[in-house]
Parts: structure tokens; C-alpha cells; sequence
């Protein structure tokens, strides 16, 4: 067994903590970007090694054998160490390094700033790469496709660092056209279904959205037309060009806002919170930069204190010196409030 050990690679323990944590060899395959044949090619090997069938076959899947989960948590701490140590390989030799950052539109300014000042003090040139949201966004990080996520809450993933650089997810406002009819009277939620309206793209918005959809069902109401986003540019030019609404969540949103011009925002934090998330428990609470353990942890780390810096900032300048004296606020975004003045 012993020469038959030294012959299994770091593919080939990949394959073996895949197919115990997903159980499907084609999820495996795609997840690692193999054939179907190399994967059975793999489970060959590590069957010869073990003296082992490892997985028998099942409803639900392969489910590992009592030696295959004895060997399990040894495999996983060797391919975890094996891509660290490669990973910090990566980055300590080279004096440039490309990131791909999972991000919304509205982060990608404050990333940039972060991004400038972490290359200043390091000294090493970073390069990088935004990639919009898709259905499968999520795993994309542990599956080594991108290198940091910016997304509320933390991972719910073993192989996932979260660095929180947000303490709150708020505020919530609508954007519209300066002279919009929606600004004429008290706002509540059911006026805003009397126009169409554009949401930002978010992970983690499944929860909130099936909320808004029972609130609109409860209340008899109906949806002019609502279209979803990531991109800011797309909302202000839907929004100055027709009766649409956008609706955000914040700081970072609102900071790309405020130098638009023709436009007004309303904060809804209060109005729209318990809407979304009739159970507090359920509401995000903060936003993180997550990246695998494996990954550029440090980097990830230093990133997330410079945009921290940045939040804090936000934070003063549109709450005041403390944040929990949080008003309604309608004002036009050219005007933001100034320095430690709570709005009206």
C-alpha cells in the first residue's frame, strides 16, 4: 500500500474529498473540470491504494464507506495544506497578481480605492477582473473559478474566510426622477407597486424577494413591470427616462449615486426592513470579502480593512457621528448632508 500511496497525486485526493462532500461523480467532474472518465480513473486508483471500495451506490448518491470517512478528514488537510502552500507560493513570487472579484456594480469603485492603497504598501502590482452575478456565482469560490466574493453575511462553507468591512446592510432608499409623483406624498410600500421599478441583483435575495412577493399577494396588489440589474448605469438611465423607481441597499449603493444628476432618493429603511425580513434573524447584518482558505487570505484581509475605512466614512457622513440616530431622509443626492449633520 505504501509505494501505492505515494503514487496518488493532489487530483486524485481531490477527487476523493469531492466525492465524499458531493456524492455524484458528475458534480465532481464539472466541479474540478474533468471527464467523467477521469474521474472514474481517479476512484480506480484510490480503490487499489485503500484496498477499498470506498463508496457503494445508493438514491441519494455514493455514500463512503466506514475507511472511506476514516480517510476522509486525513485527505481533505493534505489537499487543503498542498493548495495553500501553492497559493502563497503564487503570491509571494511574483510581484504582480490578477484577481477575479465576484461584485456588484456599486462595489467596484471602493474595491478599486482598496485595491490601490493594499498595492502602495505592499508594493505588488494587482490587476483586477470583475465578474457579474449568475445563478451559480456562490460556488464559484470554492470551486477556485474567482478569487473574492463581496456578498452580505458570511459563507456557509468550511473551505470559506469571510473579513466583514460593513456592520450593517442599510440603508434602503428608492431613486427617481427629481420631480417623480412619488415624492409628493408620504411614502409607504404600496405606492411603490403603482410604478415599475428596478432591483440591484444580490446573492443571498431569495429570502427577501418570496417576503415581498407574499406582502404584494396579501395586499391585493400587482406589478406594473420590474426588471433586475447589477448595473447602476442601467438603473439611473431606466429611472431618469421613465417613471421607474430603483430601489438599493447600502452605503456603497448610495455613494455611487449621489453624483447623478436629476435624480432624488428617499430612505424606506424603516418601511421596507420589516417588509423583507418579517423575522430579524433572517436580514443580513453585514458584508464580507470571502476567499478559500487556500486563497489569497492575507491579501483578502488587508482589502477588507481598507474598505472598512471607506464604510466607516460613509457611515459618518450619512448618519452623523452615531449611526443609530438613523431618520427618514428625502433629499436630492447631489446635496449629501454634511459631516456629522443628521439629515431632516
Amino acid at each position: 500500500m505504501k509505494n501505492k500511496l505515494l503514487h496518488l497525486d493532489l487530483l486524485t485526493l481531490s477527487v476523493f474529498v469531492k466525492l465524499v462532500e458531493e456524492k455524484h461523480g458528475l458534480t465532481v467532474a464539472r466541479q474540478l473540470g474533468l471527464s467523467q472518465s477521469k474521474v472514474s480513473r481517479c476512484v480506480k486508483q484510490l480503490k487499489e491504494a485503500f484496498k477499498d471500495e470506498l463508496f457503494h451506490r445508493s438514491g441519494d448518491g455514493l455514500i463512503p464507506s466506514s475507511v472511506a470517512m476514516d480517510l476522509y478528514e486525513h485527505a481533505k488537510i493534505i489537499v487543503s495544506q498542498q493548495l495553500t502552500m501553492q497559493d502563497k507560493i503564487n503570491t509571494s513570487s511574483c510581484k504582480s497578481l490578477h484577481l477575479k472579484v465576484l461584485a456588484n456594480e456599486h462595489f467596484y469603485n471602493a474595491f478599486m480605492k482598496a485595491t490601490e492603497e493594499v498595492s502602495r504598501k505592499q508594493k505588488i502590482n494587482l490587476s483586477v477582473e470583475f465578474l457579474s452575478w449568475d445563478q451559480d456565482s456562490t460556488s464559484k469560490v470554492s470551486q477556485r473559478e474567482v478569487d473574492i466574493e463581496i456578498c452580505p453575511g458570511p459563507r456557509d462553507s468550511s473551505s470559506i474566510v469571510s473579513f466583514p468591512f460593513a456592520t450593517s446592510v442599510e440603508p434602503f432608499f428608492i431613486v427617481a426622477r427629481s420631480n417623480h409623483p412619488i415624492f409628493t406624498r408620504p411614502f409607504t410600500m404600496k405606492r411603490l407597486f403603482e410604478y415599475p421599478f428596478v432591483l440591484t441583483r444580490h446573492p443571498k435575495e431569495e429570502k427577501s424577494k418570496n417576503n415581498l412577493g407574499m406582502y404584494i399577494q396579501k395586499n391585493n396588489l400587482s406589478i406594473v413591470s420590474c426588471s433586475i440589474s447589477p448595473s447602476i448605469k442601467f438603473t439611473m438611465d431606466r429611472v431618469k427616462s421613465s417613471d421607474a423607481i430603483g430601489l438599493f441597499g447600502n452605503l456603497f449603493a448610495y455613494q455611487e449615486c449621489q453624483n447623478i444628476e436629476g435624480v432624488q432618493a428617499l430612505d424606506i429603511t424603516d418601511t421596507f426592513v420589516p417588509i423583507a425580513w418579517p423575522n430579524p434573524s433572517d436580514k443580513p447584518e453585514s458584508i464580507s470579502l470571502h476567499c478559500r482558505k487556500a486563497g489569497p487570505v492575507a491579501l483578502t484581509e488587508a482589502l477588507s480593512l481598507s474598505l472598512m475605512k471607506q464604510f466607516q466614512t460613509m457611515q459618518r457622513e450619512y448618519w452623523g457621528p452615531n449611526p443609530e440616530n438613523r431618520r427618514q431622509v428625502n433629499r436630492n443626492l447631489q446635496t449629501p448632508p454634511k459631516l456629522g449633520v443628521i439629515p431632516n
